[in-house]
């Protein structure tokens, strides 16, 4: 058999796949629809704005399809659809069921519901989200019917009462419902100290806080250079290469005079009195006093708790050396509040600042 015929028969297998599966489809939709249920292919992120817990609220590159809403057998109303990130890939549908109020994440503690194997349920402030449902018509109305007991027997138990706080009105990360999820929007890439060469520039996977006193953008920047070259026979060459970086910084609300420790490779340490600290941090400042009252003696012990992590503080920014993944995120938001709940009074008050920006720290070390 030669090459083309191969290549043929390649071919006309994957028509008939593809046919195969259309076919799937359109009947596994009319199926739907059949029980007057409405389908979309692609709704989009926006079905899932207020969800927070699993598998909702985690990773990158979210993703919503196969959207279904309606009502059940039973007259409840539901909404289903598959579900993707970078961090969660559950089997079958995720089903949503509305609450008549907010409940905290444990008030579904005790509640037992008739689920089938691989099938997980979570409270969600005013939602019941069901994990795992079946995505066949026949399948997603019964677990619905499932999910609405167990809804009944949750509103009539003592944690009914239990009000929790109102959920995020926005995609959002568990966890951290002040934090904010952006898929893509360029227009950060102007917020943050980024790469300015070539073209193509793009903003994905952003996470921001925009209130408090340590507001913050993380964000990754894609963008393409090109490079033409004539080579010995007079042809022209163009090679376009795709590029790609992590950025992130934290944006103090209040002044603060520039400072870094473990940060770049080049600069002159200062030194103190303490030399176990001298040799695990290297402290810069172009203020050396600054720095001195900043970096007292219960200040060294609090950074040498964390390890001294590579920070700086610069033209009223602070960036770090972390991937800049949440958990990095997370963990350096306490780090910076510890920080700067350990800086004296009087550093905020020659730098002008109204009040201290966090509480002033009572104990020594609490990383």
């Amino acid at each position: 058999m030669d090459a083309s015929t191969i290549f043929i028969l390649v071919v006309v297998a994957a028509l008939v796949g593809v046919l195969v599966y259309l076919i799937r489809r359109n009947r596994y939709v009319a199926s739907l629809r059949a029980r007057g249920w409405d389908f979309v292919a692609s709704p989009g992120l926006d079905v899932t704005l207020g969800l927070n817990v699993a598998p909702f609220g985690l990773g990158f590159d979210r993703r919503a399809s196969d959207l279904v809403w309606g009502t059940a057998s039973d007259g409840t109303g539901f909404r289903a659809l598959r579900y993707r990130s970078s961090a969660a890939r559950p089997d079958g549908l995720v089903v949503v069921m509305d609450l008549p109020r907010s409940l905290r994440p444990d008030a579904a503690t005790g509640i037992t519901a008739t689920l089938s194997e691989g099938e997980e349920l979570h409270v969600d402030h005013d939602h019941l989200v069901l994990v795992g449902a079946p995505a066949d018509a026949a399948g997603l109305d019964a677990a619905v019917v499932r999910l609405a007991g167990a809804r009944a027997r949750l509103l009539a138990s003592p944690a009914a009462s239990l009000d929790g706080p109102v959920p995020p009105q926005w995609l959002s990360f568990q966890g951290h419902g002040d934090w904010v999820y952006k898929p893509r929007d360029d227009s950060y890439l102007s917020t943050v100290s980024c790469t300015r060469d070539g073209f193509s520039h793009e903003a994905r996977d952003i996470i921001l806080r925009a209130d408090g006193p340590l507001p913050f953008v993380r964000l990754t920047h894609t963008w393409r250079t090109s490079h033409t070259w004539v080579d010995s026979e007079g042809r022209s060459h163009t090679r376009t290469d795709n590029h790609s970086e992590v950025v992130g910084e934290f944006i103090p609300q209040f002044p603060f005079a520039d400072l870094s420790v473990n940060w770049g490779i080049f600069g002159r340490s200062q030194e103190f009195e303490w030399a176990e600290f001298n040799r695990r941090a290297r402290i810069n400042a172009p203020n050396e006093r600054f720095a001195s009252d900043v970096i007292h003696q219960r200040m060294m012990e609090y950074l040498l708790s964390w390890d001294a992590p590579a920070f700086s503080i610069k033209a009223g920014r602070i960036r770090f050396g972390g991937p800049w993944a949440p958990e990095d995120i997370a963990a350096m938001d306490r780090f910076l509040t510890g920080f700067f709940a350990r800086v004296p009074d009087h550093v905020y008050k020659d730098l002008g600042a109204a009040q201290r920006p966090f509480p002033k720290a009572t104990d020594a070390i609490n990383p």
